[in-house]
């Protein structure tokens, strides 16, 4: 099975899962979301795939022909997605918790509500990733901490066009990452839906008073805490896929 990473001892309420998907300024990654906009699908094999797993099952040539269609698709193109804070006061958003990044956006498509799983927990792997045995958690657990938009700022980042679904995982494809994978494919053309939820405080800060930070050029920075308040703020914006290549969500007072 998928694995999971282990969470810290400290408690920490449980994170309202925003989602969110390349950025132009300092940008923070979500699993399937790149950095600085330039994305790169996460475990994509390359032709000597087939090879390696030829070898892993004795050479039967009909192993790589079965395992091919569980290979990591490397998705195009990829979607720069803003988060903007045209209101008069600062709003935070879950970022990173119980050891696991937050998507800063929820995504439903294409043209209709079903949620589409654009990014995938660090702990998970795809099954290119389980193809090629690699797969296991990070050895280190980041600290909670939430997303801070100033008045004025914004936070980019990228979707790169991929999309996750649990899949069982054939033995003749390996056993050594579990029964079952992630497959990274394409997401289709069409309308998707995108939400970010906010709110206006940070909670359970790790100091208490300083339930804030420094924004950067961008106007944008991480506080060290484990959850935001109760006073919702919602973004909402439409994205035509794939001719529409950026998207920006505003929150407003």
């Amino acid at each position: 099975m998928i694995g999971a990473c282990t969470p810290k001892d400290e408690g920490g309420p449980t994170s309202v899962t925003s989602a969110g998907p390349g950025g132009t300024g300092e940008t923070e990654s979500t699993a399937g979301a790149e950095e600085t906009g330039v994305p790169t699908g996460p475990g994509a094999t390359d032709s000597g795939s087939a090879g390696e797993i030829s070898g892993s099952t004795g050479g039967d040539p009909t192993s790589a022909g079965l395992c091919t269609e569980f290979e990591d698709v490397d998705p195009a193109p990829a979607v720069q997605i803003s988060l903007h804070n045209a209101g008069s006061a600062p709003v935070f958003l879950f970022h990173v918790t119980f050891c696991d990044s937050v998507p800063l956006v929820e995504m439903a498509g294409p043209d209709s509500d079903v949620p589409t799983p654009w990014t995938h927990p660090t702990c998970s792997f795809t099954c290119g990733q389980a193809i090629d045995g690699a797969c296991g958690c990070p050895a280190f657990c980041p600290t909670d901490t939430v997303l801070m938009i100033a008045p004025g700022g914004t936070h980019s980042f990228a979707w790169t066009g991929a999309i996750f679904n649990e899949v069982s995982l054939p033995q003749e494809c390996g056993t050594d990452c579990g029964d079952s994978c992630l497959q990274q494919t394409q997401a289709g053309s069409g309308t998707y839906k995108m939400i970010a939820r906010a709110a206006t405080t940070a909670i359970v800060c790790e100091d208490p008073n300083v339930c804030t930070c420094e924004p950067n050029i961008d106007g944008w920075c991480d506080v060290q805490a484990s959850g935001i308040g109760a006073e919702p703020r919602l973004a909402e914006a439409m994205l035509n896929y794939p001719g529409q290549q950026q998207i920006t969500l505003t929150f407003t007072d």
